[in-house]
């Protein structure tokens, strides 16, 4: 992909299948597009699919909704809530990592999605679901 915009310049595009894909290596442009101009992008028929199993999510939204969500969300990504976000996270890793013994094995997809529930649980929701983390974790493998 950096060959592309070295080679083409700050706007490009590049086949994947049937499929045009667009590559922008320009933040000021970036942000035109997805700040500034999003009324005039659609986000093609593979997101409409996608709503219809994630619903009308920020990501898969358009027009005025997600702009009300970015709002609402907005304070959860302010500089304070960040560093604490990372304390959290090390606290949460560390934690976990210390109940691991040294040439141990342990199943890291499971550790993993443990680690994730704790940490988002904590930091968006700031609730500690350590007692139910193994029965969320499964429930959210099956689905």
């Amino acid at each position: 992909m950096n060959n592309l915009a070295k080679e083409y310049g700050d706007i490009s595009f590049f086949k994947l299948g049937r499929q045009r894909v667009y590559l922008i290596d320009d933040s000021t442009l970036i942000e035109q597009i997805l700040i500034c101009d999003c009324s005039n992008f659609t986000k093609g028929k593979k997101a409409q699919i996608a709503k219809g199993l994630l619903g009308e999510g920020l990501v898969i939204s358009e027009g005025d909704f997600p702009r009300r969500q970015r709002k609402m969300i907005q304070p959860i990504f302010l500089p304070k809530q960040i560093r604490r976000y990372g304390e959290i996270m090390a606290n949460i890793s560390s934690r976990i990592s210390s109940s691991w013994s040294n040439g141990s094995v342990v199943d890291i997809q499971n550790e993993m999605m443990h680690l994730t529930l704790l940490i988002i649980s904590k930091s968006v929701l700031n609730y500690d679901v350590q007692s139910g983390v193994q029965n969320i974790g499964k429930a959210l493998i099956i689905c």
